[in-house]
């Protein structure tokens, strides 16, 4: 492999890509009669509303993940972002940290679907926190999965990250979706088991990453299908 290749190997494009995107949607909202703010134009773009999702648009679950909420709201999801996937991708590769981060926000847009209509609220849900909060939770999966001490050390702390994060997401006011964040750490938590690097630590290899992942993927499915 010569320098260029090693060099693309290691490029966290993934990571840059998915900002990339977010930018250029939080511009189109921007532009959007109402603006970003406007739950008119949330909705239009396709935030994750719950009786939506119930009435014939899942597509909502995967869509609300590239919407935020004002500048703010996009700014501190992108420099979280920015900081922890460049180093998850580094280490699971461009790939397995895209499934990762998908199936967070997946999982997260679920759990608040879920939340909200056993609640039988109506809100407009939006945002990346949902699959960010599950590469938090693959970092932190990486004490227990690698060997090498610095990223156990780097690991060890991002559960702090998230034990604070969800502390915050308790405050009265804070104004964020719990139930979404919470489903994301855990569809982090499964995709990064199933997809994580276990030779580094325990001396084997899962032949069959990729195919657990899709049992994974598949029940998850499933438990859409019957939540929807």
């Amino acid at each position: 492999m010569n320098s260029r290749q090693a060099n693309w190997r290691d490029w966290p494009f993934m990571t840059y890509g998915i900002i990339a995107i977010c930018v250029v949607v939080f511009l189109v909202e921007t532009m959007w009669p109402g603006g970003s703010t406007n739950a008119q134009t949330l909705m239009a773009l396709g935030a994750n509303v719950a009786p939506l999702v119930k009435n014939g648009q899942p597509w909502r679950l995967f869509t609300a993940m590239w919407l935020h909420i004002g500048f703010m709201h996009l700014l501190l999801n992108m420099v979280s972002l920015y900081y922890v996937g460049i180093n998850l991708e580094r280490i699971y590769g461009h790939a397995k940290f895209l499934l990762i981060y998908l199936y967070s926000g997946l999982t997260g847009n679920l759990f608040s679907y879920w939340h909200a209509l056993r609640t039988q609220q109506i809100t407009v849900a939006a945002g990346a926190s949902t699959a960010i909060f599950g590469v938090f939770m693959a970092t932190a999966v990486l004490y227990v999965t690698m060997d090498n001490p610095y990223i156990r050390q780097y690991a060890r702390a991002m559960w702090a990250v998230i034990v604070v994060n969800l502390i915050f997401n308790l405050i009265p006011g804070a104004g964020v979706d719990i139930f979404g964040h919470l489903g994301g750490i855990i569809g982090g938590a499964l995709a990064a088991f199933t997809l994580a690097p276990w030779g580094n630590r325990f001396n084997f290899k899962l032949p069959a990453e990729s195919a657990m992942f899709g049992v994974l993927a598949v029940a998850t499915a499933g438990l859409a299908v019957y939540l929807l």
